[in-house]
């Protein structure tokens, strides 16, 4: 606006200065000619200046109208232009409050990004921490393998050892039941031997004996455990003949 009115004083000043100073000129010649009686030739001259001064009074009017529609036209491109640089000022603020905004953005996204670098690498070190305790436990791992496979070994030996072992005590109370068994029938025939009764006693029912051996036979498979438990029978009457015998 303000150029607005720059321009328009600018224009109009001159035109208005030219007016007055012709309006002055008409007066001033008007008044010589009804106050003095000058000749008809000086007046025509003076009506000259002044239909010159007419003349140029009326371009002047016709520039003063085509300044004036320049000047509106002006008017109106200022405007306009003043309008644009509204809308480019109204475009700046905004681009301004948006670059702020991608700013803030950008500095929240700058933080966010610098606590993700730290938590990143926190966990590259917890992550290489646990890698190393995994490849020790791997390690006592493959070590305590290794034990158990020795103690493994080492148990099965044991057990192999121990069943040749309990092989050889079963093997030896065998024997020694065998030992026993043989010395008992072997003190039991050094006693029936000293005595003469048994003597007469086994050399009268020896050959009733065999006899009744032999007729047992068949029956053998069927009784076959009452033949068992007849000598056990016989040889405990013998041993109670024997020690009421050595009584007697």
């Amino acid at each position: 606006m303000s150029i607005l009115l720059a321009l328009f004083v600018a224009t109009f000043t001159p035109l208005v200065s030219f007016l007055e100073s012709t309006t002055a000129l008409t007066s001033q010649v008007s008044t010589r000619t009804a106050l003095s009686g000058d000749s008809p030739t000086t007046c025509d001259c003076l009506f000259c200046e002044v239909k010159e001064a007419q003349f140029k009074l009326a371009q002047l009017e016709s520039a003063l109208v085509k300044s004036s529609q320049d000047l509106n036209a002006k008017g109106l491109h200022a405007r306009e232009c003043e309008k644009k640089i509204e809308d480019l000022n109204l475009e700046i603020d905004l681009l301004k409050t948006a670059l702020k905004s991608f700013e803030d953005v950008s500095s929240h996204a700058k933080e966010k990004l610098s606590a993700l670098e730290g938590e990143l690498q926190l966990l590259w070190s917890v992550s290489r921490r646990n890698n190393f305790e995994i490849h020790t436990l791997e390690h006592r791992v493959h070590d305590a393998e290794k034990r158990l496979n020795a103690v493994t070994s080492k148990a099965e030996k044991m057990a192999d050892i121990v069943s040749e072992q309990w092989i050889q005590i079963q093997q030896l109370e065998q024997a020694v039941q065998m030992i026993q068994v043989r010395a008992l029938k072997v003190r039991r025939q050094l006693r029936t031997a000293r005595c003469p009764f048994v003597k007469f006693v086994r050399s009268l029912f020896a050959e009733r004996l065999e006899m009744l051996k032999g007729i047992l036979d068949p029956y053998i498979a069927t009784g076959r455990s009452v033949l068992e438990r007849s000598p056990h029978h016989l040889q405990r009457t013998f041993s109670t003949v024997e020690y009421c015998h050595h009584w007697i």
